[in-house]
């Protein structure tokens, strides 16, 4: 194999390139120019067809270098420059004959190989002027070495010796074979002459190389062929990796490397694998290619797969190193060592206790320590790792091995790593397959081991309940004060004699006392009722002012980003309250768990009942307390008002502080939540997205707590820069002026409420933190009125009774009071400052410990396993406690709070300055003087109800929470504290504003029950044989209060308007290019451009003006020499708002330049004051837009402006159009008067056609007019000219009118009768087009009798009918037609026709400046509650009309009331009365 380097040949002047039998004679331009060779996995390029524009690039690099490998006489791949060059030059015959070569070839030409020709050239040049001809150069080797400056040559190519390669001699006979056969394989005539004529052996020279390279062109074709050109060429790739690899290893150790061959073929194989090529490597081939490609290298042997191979230079070191060891003398001290180990390991006495720790002998932990840690003094360090690995050493020593059986540990053996081991899995996951795993590896003791350990300590736990006859925790020191927990056992407390036979059976079976695992007799008690003992309760909070000082302090250290330090930071240094007795430091035990659910009233009986035993137990003096969560708390209380033993004076039930602190945190989150707080966090880099999610539920205590404490420190910081800026003839304090801005301002209102709810929040849990019970109370009273402004009503419910015990607690239970007073209500687990926390809190870390990660799944069904591992669960988590303790060492002295490091701190600083500035930003809310209240992020405007939540909730939250402590509480009152408190139903900024569209299920059941009581009616009629008359009289009016045919429950009945363009554009053909039409002046829709122009990328509402808008404007007015940009006007009482309700209700956001695009594009679009700021911006832009030679228009309100500046706009200017739709034919006639004569618009509104096909007359000036109409994928230009011409006349300016009668935006169309039925209509019946334009004239008295002709027509296509009434009831009783399909009444058809003019009559008058409106109530509509609606009809309905149809609703007989007496008809089967 040769590797894929090219050959450099040395080129003298009187000798020829190569061989005679290797110069190609002529040049086949189809292959490659270089090899002349076809090559099947690698094509040729052609640099003629490249894809740039210099094709001829590659031409003048390859013929650059060959000229200059030419100068050097060293060119690769054997090429003949002359005969490539020809007659002209090397780059005029590459173009003329479109040259090719592959990319392998042409980098045989790069600039890196030319650079090392010249670098060989040089060599040579000076080895022959240093170097005399008459001193051979000899090399060891094989072959002896000929001097390269004899005239010997080599028989392969031709070419004499060097210093870098000699020649060597072919000295036996193999070796000539191996040439020979080589030759005939490869038909090599210049070989097999030679070998022909003379012997080659002491004749032949050869390089070493050339003569490697001959004979590996033999190996593909004769023995597998694994390797072609491609191959080759990733073979020389791995090589040379090989070889620097090798070098690498030198220079990076630190004694000499040596390899196996063996390791280096595996290395090489997987590197030819990686990169494609399967190949079973040679080892001793690659050892010779290695050898001759790194001269450095020596090997070891010629044979074997032991071969050796290092560096020459290293052999002398590496030999003289192993002869330093003694190898023997080392064997003899290890095993002296191993046995003084053993030997003190055997020795060790038996440990008297299972499961006890039993400790290592000092020579092993020794031995270990110097293996670790080395035999230094200065090296012996007493770490963790030495014990275990000692501890795993001694469970292991055997004493002797029997051949074929497995070690079995015994009891004495084992020592704390292993057993701490499988405990600590066991506790944590409960696997046995892991826990069998780490003991099949050695690590632990097996999992039956574990389970006997697990089965011993439960029974002993068990049997010293049943000695005492009660469950209390044995670890609880006696008479201290102690909040028992019904959960799991602890530690044993003493041995029990072994005589008692039962009790031993019983704990065998881990039972419990039977006062302990039995409820006792069921009460069946109502958790409902229950009235509390009178207690007074005071609502004021006296130490709340103060409460905040220190607070208000830390704030103030916020301020300085140097001195600024983390919340618990600040307070640890004011915990004076800390004790310093150990005594002081809380014990936690737990008690083990019911089989039953704790949530029923009879359980927590029982539970109250196991707790005041256990207490009485271990200290008779003391209240017992229990502490719950509060679903547990309220079962607890009503539990005591209906009992005559647990009561009140006997027991005393806490809320658990942490469930509080958690619902309090809710709260503030329920608060911020959408007001942008999470985006700011997120966007300061405080959290991630999902964690600030999570915050605003608090699904994360501590999380959440350390959000809020940033978000404090931010808030603050605002607030005092927003003070800063504030100036006056007479500043007030700080206090004052926030509290006349909180009065100003609806957002400073929002966010200052939001800081002091902060607050509240963290005096709390201060309180809990410093054991300060007064602060404690206080802090319960300033979070109460929240519970019951947000409707939270388990927490406004209980928090109340919770308080009122909490403040008589120095009456009902003065020593108790006495305790918490110093502050045992609170949990103190460790030493450090700052660090007590709630008592359910250290219950549920106790439970975490317990439980792991496995939990009790399993063991809740095995009434036996559950509680084997209750008791013996606790004493595992001991031993794991004790092991932890003992290996780990005692911890440093450190009483400072864990976050008060300077990594804490640093933290600390950086989030308060990120999202103070991050806010800044966004908008100071402080700063903001409007009288609106949005997210500081998306600036989304929150509505009016939240708005007056945020003006009212505090003092509805401190009222109603006053008069619930009144009431509750008052026997007299008659209210118990079960009863149904009141919700806000508070609208914040997380609630939806949306409003409720109709249901559409509703409008069909009540058109149902209405058409069901239609045909009760005409079953009646048909039944009394009504006359002909009144049957007429029925089909005169509607069934239903909205007449179904063009009503949808009252709202407009819609249709595709855009079937107009297509009834028209009918026989008319366009072709005109995807671009459309040359037109001298473009008039934009704006809100259309708006709708199709997405934002993209874009972030702010700039970047969307300047990236998007504007370049699409730029674009749009390169083609034409004006462009007009026209925006619609929002009126507050527009008929369109009906139809924008229909749309749906958008978000509302306050549009300024900075403000962030909104992520629902089209929601955004929907409200009406986000599109008149976001067109007022655009518009602004488009004015200060200039380019030249361009004349550019933009309207903005009733104005319009110009670029550049014109002087004369009363032609457009002011116009009082509401809609663009109108406005754009105005700035089209404006246009034709500046000279344009072919004019688009530009739009997605299928009425500016018909508006332009009855209003073209009018652009007398203009001789082309186009509706470029784009919507959806539809994109149509449509030419009004055209369409005028084909129309004609009349029908063009009928169109008007036909297209606001059959159905538009402010008129309903008909019911399954859209615009192509109607367009048959119209040509079936001609006469109507003069009627349509009396209809856009306004001239009703002409119009309607021939349009209620005009929907017989529609309705009835085959037979006319006298009159709508007739054609209803024909339609009906003989085409058997639904209600909604029989067209509508004659006074809902005329009120439909009122609506159809007025629009005509806006739409007529596009052309005027000022348009000249009738009053809308006039014309079908009326106004109710602020809004525009409908007039559907003026008489009223059938039912409520028609004789035949009514119905009395008696009781029992008629008397002179009845409805049908009265009608003067008699009663019949409908009636409610018994007449009939």
């Amino acid at each position: 194999m040769k590797s894929q380097r090219p050959v450099l040949q040395l080129l003298s002047a009187n000798k020829p390139l190569e061989s005679p039998s290797k110069r190609v004679k002529y040049l086949d331009w189809s292959k490659c120019i270089l090899c002349q060779e076809t090559k099947s996995q690698e094509e040729v390029i052609d640099p003629s067809k490249g894809k740039n524009g210099n094709n001829d690039q590659g031409y003048i690099s390859l013929a650059s270098s060959l000229e200059q490998f030419e100068k050097l006489k060293f060119v690769p791949l054997n090429v003949d420059v002359a005969l490539l060059r020809g007659d002209g030059t090397l780059i005029k015959r590459f173009q003329e004959n479109h040259a090719v070569y592959h990319k392998s070839c042409y980098l045989c030409f790069s600039k890196s190989k030319l650079d090392r020709a010249q670098k060989k050239k040089n060599l040579a040049s000076s080895d022959q002027e240093n170097v005399s001809p008459s001193t051979p150069v000899t090399t060891r080797g094989r072959c002896s070495a000929i001097s390269p400056y004899q005239e010997e040559t080599c028989i392969f190519c031709d070419l004499p010796a060097s210093r870098m390669q000699p020649l060597s001699a072919v000295m036996t006979e193999s070796s000539e074979t191996i040439i020979k056969e080589a030759a005939a394989s490869l038909q090599d005539d210049k070989i097999l002459l030679l070998s022909a004529t003379k012997k080659l052996v002491g004749s032949a020279k050869y390089h070493n190389k050339c003569r490697s390279a001959f004979i590996n062109r033999v190996r593909p074709k004769c023995v597998d062929h694994e390797i072609n050109d491609m191959n080759e060429q990733i073979h020389g790739i791995v090589l040379s990796g090989l070889v620097s690899y090798l070098h690498e290893i030198r220079a990076e150790s630190e004694t000499p490397p040596c390899w196996k061959m063996a390791e280096l073929g595996r290395l090489y194989a997987a590197k030819l694998a990686d990169m494609g090529v399967n190949y079973e490597v040679h080892s001793t081939r690659l050892r010779e290619r290695l050898l001759l490609e790194c001269p450095d290298l020596e090997s070891s042997g010629t044979t074997g797969q032991d071969i050796l191979i290092a560096f020459k230079k290293d052999i002398d070191f590496t030999l003289r190193e192993s002869a330093r060891r003694n190898f023997d003398e080392e064997g003899y001290i290890l095993s002296r060592a191993a046995d003084i180990v053993r030997r003190d390991i055997f020795l060790q006495s038996n440990a008297s206790e299972v499961g006890a720790a039993r400790s290592v002998p000092v020579s092993l932990k020794s031995l270990v320590q110097m293996i670790c840690h080395g035999n230094g003094l200065t090296d012996q360090q007493n770490s963790t790792a030495v014990s275990s690995i000692a501890d795993l050493l001694a469970f292991h020593a055997v004493k002797r091995t029997k051949a074929g059986k497995s070690h079995k540990h015994f009891k004495w053996q084992e020592t704390p790593t292993p057993v701490h081991v499988a405990t600590k899995i066991y506790g944590d996951t409960r696997k046995k397959k892991l826990i069998d795993v780490f003991c099949d590896l050695g690590l632990s003791i097996s999992y039956d081991r574990l389970q006997a350990i697990l089965d011993e300590k439960a029974q002993k736990t068990a049997l010293q309940f049943l000695h005492e006859g009660v469950v209390a925790p044995a670890d609880l020191k006696m008479k201290s004060f102690m909040f028992p927990f019904p959960e799991s056992p602890g530690e044993d407390r003493c041995l029990v004699a072994s005589s008692d036979a039962e009790l031993k059976k019983k704990a065998a079976r881990f039972e419990l006392p039977a006062d302990y695992t039995t409820t006792g007799k069921l009460r069946f008690l109502d958790p409902k009722q229950g009235f509390p003992p009178y207690l007074p309760l005071t609502t004021t909070n006296e130490p709340a002012t103060s409460s905040f000082d220190l607070e208000k302090s830390w704030l103030e250290n916020c301020l300085d980003s140097e001195t600024c330090k983390t919340w618990p930071d600040f307070h640890s240094g004011e915990d004076v309250r800390r004790p310093q007795s150990e005594d002081f430091k809380t014990r936690v035990s737990v008690l083990p768990v019911f089989h039953e659910q704790a949530h029923s009233m009879d359980m927590m009986a029982h539970s109250m009942s196991v707790v005041a035993a256990a207490t009485r137990h271990l200290n008779p003096e003391q209240t017992p307390v229990i502490v719950v969560d509060q679903p547990l708390y309220a079962l607890c209380k009503s539990f005591q008002w209906q009992d005559t033993d647990l009561t009140e004076k006997n027991i005393f039930v806490m809320l658990g502080g942490m469930h509080i602190e958690l619902v309090s945190l809710r709260v503030a989150g329920q608060w911020l939540d959408g007001s942008g707080w999470t985006s700011a966090l997120v966007e300061a880099g405080v959290t991630t997205q999902g964690r600030a999610d999570a915050t605003i539920k608090a699904s994360h205590l501590t999380r959440s707590r350390y959000a809020h404490q940033v978000t404090a420190a931010a808030l603050y910081k605002l607030q005092r820069a927003a003070y800063e800026e504030y100036s006056g003839d007479d500043p007030l304090s700080f206090e004052e002026w926030c509290q006349e801005t909180r009065l100003k301002s609806i957002q400073f209102r929002f966010w200052d409420i939001a800081l002091a709810l902060e607050l509240c929040v963290l005096v709390f849990v201060r309180a809990i933190r410093t054991a300060d019970f007064g602060l404690y109370k206080a802090a319960l009273k300033m979070l109460v009125p929240w519970m019951f402004a947000l409707d939270h009503v388990n927490y406004a419910r209980w928090l109340p009774v919770h308080i009122r015990d909490l403040v008589n607690l120095e009456h009902t239970h003065p020593a108790l009071y006495q305790h918490f007073q110093d502050g045992r209500f609170v949990a103190r687990l460790t030493e450090k400052k700052f660090s007590a926390i709630a008592l359910d809190q250290a219950h549920e870390q106790q439970n975490a410990r317990l439980k792991g990660d496995g939990g009790m799944i399993g063991l809740t069904e095995n009434p036996v396993a559950l509680r084997k591992w209750m008791l013996g669960t606790p004493a595992l988590a001991k031993m794991n406690e004790d092991f932890e303790c003992t290996y780990r060492g005692p911890k440093p002295s450190d009483d400072r709070h864990h976050l008060s490091t300077n990594a804490a701190t640093e933290t600390f600083r950086r989030d308060v300055s990120s999202l103070y500035a991050v806010m800044a930003q966004m908008g100071n809310p402080f700063l903001d003087n409007s009288n609106e209240l949005y997210n500081i992020d998306s600036k989304t405007v929150a509505s009016s109800r939240v708005v007056e939540t945020v003006k009212n909730i505090e003092e509805v939250g401190i009222s109603q929470y006053i008069t619930f402590a009144e009431q509750r509480f008052q026997p007299t009152s008659g209210i118990t504290v079960h009863d149904k408190i009141k919700m806000n139903n508070m609208a914040l900024f997380s609630s939806s504003t949306r409003q409720e569209a109709p249901s559409k299920a509703k409008g069909q059941l009540k058109s149902l029950k209405e058409n069901c009581t239609l045909f009760g009616h005409l079953y009646v009629t048909a039944s009394n044989n009504t006359t002909t008359h009144d049957l007429d009289d029925f089909f005169a009016h509607e069934n239903q209060e909205f007449p179904p045919s063009i009503s949808l429950f009252g709202s407009f009945r819609s249709t595709n308007k855009a079937d107009i363009c297509r009834l028209l554009m009918s026989g008319i053909e366009v072709d005109v290019g995807g671009r459309g039409p040359q037109v001298d002046a473009k008039i934009l829709d704006g809100a259309a451009i708006i709708q199709m122009l997405r934002p993209g990328v874009s972030v702010s509402i700039e970047e969307y003006i300047q990236s998007v808008f504007l370049k699409f404007i730029k674009s749009e007015a390169c083609t034409v020499s004006r462009l007009d940009v026209v925006w619609d006007t929002y009126l507050a009482d527009s008929l369109k708002s009906m139809t924008r309700e229909k749309r749906g209700k958008g978000l509302r956001v306050r549009v300024t330049l900075n403000t962030k695009l909104p992520k629902g594009w089209d929601s955004f679009l929907r409200d009406s004051d986000n599109k008149t700021e976001l067109f007022q911006l655009i518009s602004e832009a488009v004015r200060a837009l200039h380019i030249d030679g361009k004349t550019i228009c933009a309207t903005q309100g009733q104005g319009v402006y110009y670029s550049p500046p014109r002087s004369d706009a009363s032609m457009l200017s002011p116009c009082n159009h509401e809609e663009a739709d109108t406005r754009v034919f105005l700035h089209a006639v404006d246009a034709a008067r500046d000279g344009c004569r072919k004019i688009m618009i530009r739009t997605s509104d299928s009425d500016l056609v018909v508006i332009g096909v009855s209003g073209f007359h009018r652009l007398a000036d203009v001789e082309e007019l186009w509706i470029h109409l784009k919507a959806g994928k539809n994109n149509n230009f449509i030419p009004i000219h055209q369409l005028v011409s084909s129309l004609g006349p009349a029908k063009s300016m009928a169109m008007i009118g036909f297209h606001a009668f059959t159905g538009c935006d402010t008129v309903s169309s008909f019911h399954n009768h859209g615009k192509s039925k109607a367009m048959l209509a119209l040509e079936a019946y001609p006469v109507c087009l003069d009627a349509f334009v009396a209809l856009s004239n306004g001239n009703l008295e002409e119009a309607f009798p021939v349009l209620q002709n005009f929907v017989i027509k529609l309705y009835s296509p085959s037979r006319m009918y006298e009159n709508l009434v007739a054609c209803r009831r024909a339609l009906f009783t003989k085409y058997s037609r639904q209600i909604d399909d029989l067209p509508p009444t004659i006074d809902s058809l005329l009120q439909h026709t009122r609506r159809a003019a007025l629009q005509a009559q806006i739409w007529r008058q596009a052309f005027q400046t000022k348009q000249i409106l009738p009053l809308a109530t006039d014309w079908g509509w009326t106004q109710e509650n602020g809004k525009w609606v409908p007039v559907w009809r003026t008489i009223p309905v059938a039912a409520e009309s028609c004789n035949a149809f009514v119905r009395c609703k008696c009781k029992l007989a008629c008397s002179g009331n009845c409805s049908c007496r009265k009608k003067g008809i008699k009663c019949h089967e409908l009636c409610s009365c018994k007449c009939a």
